[in-house]
Parts: structure tokens; C-alpha cells; sequence
């Protein structure tokens, strides 16, 4: 009997203290079952953690971690990755980690069941049992929602004091020096040379700090500042305006992907991430199943996801009811995963009747075909052959159609510098 997939994510809801250079986070780890968790984390990444959930201190904001890390071969420094999100928008916030933290987020990738949290060291609320659960979530929630509502009340103080005390320095004629900049009205007059100089000494220390990456040894006390979270900006998204869609405005084009995921996903987000360019992925149901988590990180790095169907059969072929099931059971099964509405459908080898495009509206999802086919499946050992089809084909407002796989890995950095050369714009389809 084929076992269902259960969607994995992980929340987090703070980062607390926990005496002397010992930290610990809040999380919610759901898998199949939702668990609220203590877990144990090292001062570097916890910092870096905190610098990325304290940049919007909002009852609606929902931070969740990824599951995969990487190195970064200049460096050699481990990052994590934190989607930011709310009811209107989202983004991808890339923090520096520890090697350890990125050992355990691999740990918690690998456990294929919720009792596997047992085994894992780095939580403290060793004892779950899948009980009480629901008390400890909800004490979490509850305490970290308090201290967010008192934050906002302090910050909406502060900010009040520091009004009042800028508008009676301005009315008595006294001037204020914060960081090197003179706050006054014009009647003052301005700080000494030396002071100023002074100042922008301080200021540039704190500039050259730069970005932070992980000392070998502990050889100081004093905690290096960190750097402003590195912010990924999203790819453009283009709305479709038809039911059925072959093509998008002139000064676009779209680059697809189909018959993921697969081993090659990774690197094919991996390659439009580095590019800053757009891509859109069409999943098929029976790939899902094998690779979830690649579902996740084409989602977490801002590319569109569209169904590709369960099994990919030839839909026309089908009965009512099949064609029903194959279109229908992909779609829940990626938005039990990504927990966001799937807008976008491709029928396999292009092949719908009135059936097909029925179900797709139903759904409220627009069919994507193509205009630009360069048999990247049949010329499978021949790049060349693929790279001079789109090299001659009239790309600008094109949908192209590739299939993941090892050749389109290899040559997708040659095809995105050329449709950048005809600015055009490469983007994600919605």
C-alpha cells in the first residue's frame, strides 16, 4: 500500500536567552502531527537569528526555517535560510550558522516520522511523547506573543521620549550628536573638529565590520557585531491572462521546467538564484512523493510551481472521473507542501480536450503550453543542437519548454546570458 506524503515544515516563534552565552529557540515542527519544541542553539547563529525575526515585530509575520544549508566555497562559512511571511507578501532572508546548527537541520531533515524528535539531542524537551503537544504549543504562542506586544510597547515609548527630547533640543537651541551626524536647528553651531572626527572614526569601525562570519576560536570576549541579514530579492512574476496561454508580453520570457522534481532541481534553483532571474517549475505528483523537499526549496527561493499532473498520463486518453483525479490530487498534494495555492497547470505532451480546460478553470488555474520547443528530451547528448534552436528562435514574449536533467543543468548558464542579451526579461509565470 502506498504511503501518503506528510508535508514537514519548521516555524519559529523566538529566541530566548537562556543564561550565559546559552540560547534556545521556540519552534513549531510539523510533520504529519504539529510539536512545539525547545531547541538548544550555539550564541553565533542564534544571534544571526534573532537579527533576521527582530526586523518586523508584527502579530501576522511567520518566520519558517529551511531545512537545507550550504557552504560557501569563497568563505567557507555555513548559511541557513529564513522565509519571511505574511498574508500579503513573502521573502527569503539567508543567515551565517554554525557548522553544528547545520548538522542538525540536516538531522531534522533525514527523520522520516514525528517520533524521530526522540533521538535528537539538540532539543530540550527531551520526554515528548506526542501528548501534551497542544499545551506546550500553545504556552509558546502565548508567551512569545506577549513579549512581542510588550516590544512594541517599549519601542512606541522610546520613540515618543526621542520626539519630545529632538523638539526641545530644537526649541532651546542645544544640538544632539548621535553617530557622528550634528541634530540641531540652525541657530547651532557645529561640533568641534575634533569631535566630528572622532565620530566618523566610530562610524567607520562599525561600516568596516562588514559581513560576519564565524571565529575560529574564542579568543575574546567581546561579541563582533553583525551584519544586516542578506535580503534575496524575489523574481519578477508575470499574471497570465487567458485560460489557455502559449505565449506572454514582448519584453518577457519565461524559461519552464517539467517533469520534476528531481535530483537536478536543486542545482537548476541554484543556477536562476545566482542569475537573478526567473523560472517556473511543473511538478509531477508521483516526483513529489520522492522529493519533497525539493518542492519546499524551489518554493523558498521565489519560483512559480505549477502541476504537472499525478502521473503524468496522456489526459485525453482518460475518463471523466481519472482526468478528475490526476489534475485535482497534484494540485492538493503541492499545496499540502507548500501551503499556497496552486495557480498554474500543464497538461503532459500538451494533450487536453474541454474536459481538461473544465477541471483547470474549476480550479482556478490557468493552462500553461509553450511556443518555443527545442526537443531538449530528444536531444538528449547533443546541447549544441538545443542551444541554437533557442538561439534562433524569436524568444522575446516566449514560453520555453525544458525537462530537468543533467544536459539542462549544463547548459542553462548559456542559454540565460543569451536571452539576457536580448533584454528581455526572464521571469516567473503566475
Amino acid at each position: 500500500m502506498e504511503q501518503s506524503y506528510l508535508t514537514k515544515w519548521l516555524e519559529i516563534l523566538s529566541v530566548e536567552e537562556n543564561g550565559s552565552d546559552s540560547y534556545f529557540m521556540n519552534v513549531e515542527f510539523v510533520y504529519g502531527e504539529r510539536v512545539a519544541l525547545k531547541w538548544k542553539v550555539d550564541s553565533f547563529t542564534a544571534d544571526n537569528i534573532r537579527h533576521v525575526i527582530a526586523e518586523v515585530e508584527s502579530m501576522d509575520t511567520k518566520y519558517r526555517l529551511t531545512f537545507q544549508s550550504e557552504r560557501n566555497v569563497i568563505d567557507q562559512q555555513c548559511y541557513g535560510q529564513i522565509t519571511q511571511y505574511n498574508r500579503n507578501a513573502s521573502r527569503r532572508m539567508k543567515f551565517a550558522c554554525s557548522e553544528q546548527f547545520a548538522e542538525q537541520l540536516a538531522a531534522l531533515k533525514k527523520i522520516n516520522h514525528i517520533s524521530g524528535i526522540k533521538g535528537l539531542t539538540f532539543f530540550l524537551n527531551e520526554t515528548y511523547d506526542g501528548e501534551n503537544d497542544g499545551e506546550l504549543k500553545k504556552q509558546v504562542i502565548t508567551e512569545t506573543r506577549a513579549k512581542i506586544g510588550n516590544k512594541l510597547f517599549i519601542n512606541l515609548v522610546a520613540s515618543f521620549l526621542i520626539i519630545t527630547l529632538l523638539a526641545y533640543l530644537s526649541f532651546t537651541g542645544f544640538s544632539l550628536i548621535i553617530n557622528g551626524k550634528v541634530l540641531a536647528n540652525k541657530d547651532t553651531v557645529s561640533a568641534a573638529p575634533n569631535e566630528s572626527k572622532e565620530a566618523q572614526v566610530v562610524v567607520t569601525e562599525k561600516l568596516a565590520a562588514g559581513k560576519r562570519v564565524q571565529p575560529a576560536a574564542k579568543a575574546l570576549s567581546v561579541t563582533p557585531p553583525s551584519a544586516p541579514p542578506q535580503e534575496i530579492p524575489l523574481p519578477v512574476a508575470v499574471s497570465l491572462d487567458h485560460l489557455v496561454n502559449y505565449n506572454i508580453p514582448k519584453d518577457f520570457v519565461a524559461i519552464t521546467f517539467d517533469d520534476g522534481p528531481s535530483k537536478y532541481t536543486k542545482d537548476i534553483v541554484d543556477i536562476l538564484t545566482d542569475y537573478h532571474v526567473g523560472g517556473t517549475f511543473f511538478f509531477v505528483g508521483t516526483q513529489v512523493k520522492k522529493f519533497p523537499e525539493f518542492v519546499t526549496y524551489v518554493d523558498e527561493h521565489g519560483f512559480a510551481i505549477g502541476n504537472h499532473s499525478v502521473s503524468h498520463a496522456n489526459l485525453q486518453k482518460l475518463s471523466v472521473e481519472k482526468q478528475r483525479a490526476e489534475i485535482l490530487g497534484n494540485k492538493r498534494l503541492l499545496e499540502n507542501i507548500t501551503s499556497k495555492p496552486v495557480l498554474l497547470f500543464r497538461p503532459p505532451y500538451g494533450s487536453m480536450n474541454a474536459q481538461t480546460k473544465k477541471y483547470a478553470e474549476g480550479a482556478n488555474m490557468k493552462i500553461v503550453m509553450w511556443d518555443c520547443d527545442p526537443k531538449d528530451w530528444k536531444y538528449k547528448g547533443n546541447p549544441q543542437k538545443v542551444l541554437n534552436y533557442i538561439k534562433n528562435f524569436k524568444t522575446r514574449g516566449s514560453v520555453i519548454l525544458l525537462h530537468e536533467s543533467k544536459q539542462t543543468v549544463e547548459m542553462l548558464p548559456d542559454i540565460i546570458e543569451f536571452l539576457q542579451q536580448q533584454n528581455v526579461q526572464i521571469i516567473n509565470l503566475k
